[in-house]
């Protein structure tokens, strides 16, 4: 049986990257309203939403494809590794969903009000 490289850090990894990706929508709605404020007239389907939802949904199929890739180690690993890749398959989830759900306003709601 091959070994399954496993690390603390995918505990974490998760909600970083979903951290990441939190600042970056807020910044990047921001700086697009300051620089390049789309017309009132277009809505809540703006170049600023669309780029943000593009970003979010390649943030949340990251984050649930890491939570795939780990609940598939976990049926190799042993141990602390089984433990620890389970709860890093649960934490890359609930960051994805988490993605998500703060992105759906995207869809109804103007950037730059």
């Amino acid at each position: 049986m091959k070994p399954v490289n496993y690390s603390a850090w995918h505990l974490v990894t998760g909600l970083i990257v979903w951290a990441v990706w939190f600042i970056v929508v807020y910044a990047g709605a921001a700086l697009g309203c300051q620089w390049a404020p789309p017309s009132p007239a277009a809505g809540a389907l703006n170049w600023i939403n669309l780029t943000l939802l593009g970003v979010s949904a390649v943030t949340a199929g990251y984050l649930g494809y890491c939570a795939w890739l780990s609940w598939q180690m976990k049926r190799s690993a042993t141990g602390h590794g089984r433990f620890t890749l389970s709860l890093a398959a649960g934490g890359y989830l609930a960051a994805s969903v988490a993605t998500v759900a703060i992105a759906l306003p995207l869809l109804g709601i103007p950037p730059c009000m």
